[in-house]
């Protein structure tokens, strides 16, 4: 049985013989095969493209590239910016990086009160650009994301912008805004 990788699973699926025809032409198969669907492709469908696979990093921390066909690989790109993957808790054991971005999502998740509330909030909102959603929700990770963690740019990224909110928040003069709580911003001190 071959194994099909999904963006956040594993299902078991029986792999096509070379008898069989190709998913998406109709033509008869020359055996190139695709991981994340476990399913073999014609040469029209299959132009020995290879990409990263979802579910092997969320399972095994994998980033290796594996052939896919080229639809798997279209799909992968255009959902590659979402924020559609869910970390197992065992990974962020095993990952010092992804643990480090959980914390600081955490943190994150306590200053947006003020973040979105400060009459300077189209800069502080700002500071996160396409990352907005590490802002707004704190289980949820794009394929980017992951990648830039394992390559250690999303730590330091993160890290950067919570300093200049933290900055903010303690230099701001707007009375009777929202404050974080106070151990976390001695985080920042």
């Amino acid at each position: 049985l071959a194994i099909a990788i999904t963006l956040g699973r594993y299902v078991r699926r029986q792999p096509a013989t070379r008898t069989q025809v190709c998913r998406a032409a109709h033509v008869e198969l020359v055996g190139l095969g695709c991981l994340w669907r476990a399913q073999y492709y014609c040469r029209t469908c299959h132009h020995g493209g290879d990409t990263v696979i979802p579910a092997r990093i969320l399972a095994d921390w994998d980033f290796n590239r594996y052939k896919a066909c080229d639809a798997a690989c279209k799909k992968i790109i255009a959902l590659k910016e979402k924020p559609l993957l869910d970390v197992d808790e065992k990974l962020y054991d095993r990952v010092t990086r992804l643990k480090k971005i959980r914390e600081f999502r955490l943190q994150a998740s306590q200053m947006a009160p003020y973040i979105y509330t400060c009459p300077q909030s189209e800069y502080l909102v700002g500071l996160w650009r396409e990352r907005i959603h590490l802002l707004q929700n704190d289980d949820k990770y794009s394929l980017t994301d992951l990648i830039d963690i394992k390559q250690g740019r999303l730590v330091a990224f993160v890290h950067t912008v919570l300093q200049k909110t933290f900055e903010h928040i303690r230099q701001c003069q707007v009375p009777n805004s929202p404050r974080p709580p106070l151990p976390l911003l001695a985080c920042f001190a």
